[in-house]
């Protein structure tokens, strides 16, 4: 949690500069990466032992919060610039669809698990970030 903590000032920060765009493709590539690195943790542990995957692991947690929060302080930093009279109500509907997205992620990562292992759960996570980078590619600029 700490490196979500750091980060996101700073995503705030990079939205009120109108970094908004870079910001959030970059904090999706984080998320991208860190699911990739995760599912290389398996490797790691093959290869290098336990302590080098255990290793990969907490740096893919923390580069995994880190992208997470701060696609969330981008997210609704550009949400509340919408309708400013209407930011309670989406907000409430933002945290509804981000929990409904990540209950949907854990009922897809059972049967990845069940079908790949790890390897195949963290493949999935990496493949969701890449499809939202390229979601934010594709957004016009404002």
């Amino acid at each position: 949690g700490v490196s979500g903590a750091a980060v996101a000032p700073l995503a705030g920060r990079a939205g009120d500069r109108g970094w908004n765009r870079p910001a959030s493709a970059l904090a999706l590539a984080a998320v991208a990466g860190a699911m990739a690195l995760a599912g290389a943790a398996r490797a790691g542990w093959l290869a290098l032992g336990p302590g080098a995957a255990l290793a990969l692991l907490v740096v893919a947690a923390g580069v995994l919060d880190a992208g997470v929060i701060a696609d969330q302080a981008l997210a609704r930093q550009a949400l509340n610039g919408v309708r400013p009279e209407a930011r309670g109500r989406l907000n409430g509907l933002y945290t509804g669809t981000f929990f409904l997205g990540a209950a949907a992620g854990s009922a897809l990562a059972v049967p990845a698990y069940a079908r790949g292992g790890w390897a195949t759960v963290a493949a999935l996570a990496a493949g969701c970030g890449v499809a939202a980078l390229a979601v934010v590619a594709r957004r016009p600029p404002r």
